[in-house]
């Protein structure tokens, strides 16, 4: 296979050599004594050497056009309009904010004579299109395509419908999916939320209590469990109650003796004033606890002899730690198990 000759040009430095170069200027930068390079020709001239002239009196440009058919060209360096290098070339400057509009509706015409600088409003009222009825030929074709520009059909599934256009389901999730997999993005959503959440913090918590008494007024008209807010429990509640049989054992549970007789008492004759784990004192901010020195999943009974006072930090770390292992490290250990059964001793070994 034979390879194309390479065109070789004459060297433009005067030294009689050829070169693959397509400047004009040779090298004379780089040779010793080189002539001078070619100066550039004037933008006027280039622009009559590279257009023709027509019956109607148009130059139409012959060299590259963009994809609006408008001449382009470089000028210092820069890849320009020829209608607007034209103007300037023969006119004068182009005022700011200007755009250069062709009397003649010839785009590809860069004769100085039909060439005006009008403003973008302006030129958009002489032109021969329609916004409106552009915009609604651009509308009908979206919402008669059958699938999403990334390929997801249109369908009653994967559609959701707006006042003003179609959302695809699929590339919302796509999109989610790539955020949430940004750790630069959860780190700036979690520091907005928090920042929303201080700024807006009475107003969402008014918001929730008025959610949660209507959900409540609901659940109650309606004869259900009102446990969770009326959103945690479909079963009816007990005549004369509001809470369903379970709801009602869990909750006489989880707040027997916090603030209520007898616990109170018990705890004052147990000699336990405070937090039975750290030792700490319980006032407004440190709030009172009852924890189940056996838990209850591991078989624990709801018994005096069962709860001790814990404070909510301790309460939430222990978790299910059985009790054999949090006696190591609490401060009262003997003194909240003094009076355990003999039955469960060997929960304390």
């Amino acid at each position: 296979m034979q390879s194309t000759p390479i065109k070789m040009n004459p060297c433009a430095c005067g030294c009689g050599g050829f070169t693959k170069s397509t400047f004009k200027t040779g090298h004379h930068r780089k040779v010793k004594g080189a002539k001078p390079p070619v100066p550039a020709k004037p933008v006027g001239q280039r622009i009559k050497e590279s257009t023709i002239v027509t019956e109607t009196g148009c130059w139409e440009w012959q060299l590259g056009r963009d994809k609006d058919g408008y001449g382009t060209m470089k000028v210092a360096r820069k890849t320009v309009r020829a209608g607007r290098a034209s103007y300037e070339a023969f006119n004068g400057k182009i005022p700011e904010g200007y755009v250069i509009n062709p009397t003649c509706k010839n785009r590809p015409c860069v004769n100085p004579a039909h060439l005006e600088a009008v403003t973008p409003a302006e030129s958009v009222a002489r032109g021969d299109s329609d916004p409106l009825k552009n915009f609604a030929d651009y509308y009908a074709r979206r919402r008669a395509a059958t699938h999403c520009p990334k390929g997801h059909p249109w369908d009653q599934e994967n559609t959701r419908e707006t006042p003003i256009q179609r959302v695809c389901r699929a590339c919302l999730r796509e999109g989610q999916r790539e955020r949430r997999s940004n750790p630069d993005f959860v780190a700036r959503e979690r520091e907005r939320n928090r920042e929303l959440y201080k700024i807006n913090q009475d107003e969402i918590r008014e918001h929730k209590r008025q959610y949660n008494r209507a959900q409540y007024a609901r659940a109650k008209d309606e004869g259900r469990c009102v446990f969770g807010g009326g959103l945690g429990c479909a079963e009816p509640a007990v005549d004369g109650k509001v809470q369903c049989l379970h709801h009602l054992a869990l909750t006489a549970a989880r707040t027997w003796g916090i603030k209520k007789h007898p616990l109170d008492t018990i705890y004052k004759e147990r000699g336990i004033q405070n937090c039975w784990i750290c030792g700490c004192d319980f006032d407004e901010e440190t709030r009172m606890n009852n924890d189940h020195l056996i838990p209850r999943s591991l078989g624990g009974p709801d018994e005096p002899w069962n709860l001790a006072p814990v404070c909510q930090s301790c309460n939430s770390r222990r978790s299910n730690l059985p009790l054999n292992q949090t006696m190591e490290l609490a401060v009262h250990a003997d003194v909240a198990v003094s009076d355990f059964p003999e039955e469960y001793s060997h929960y304390l070994s």
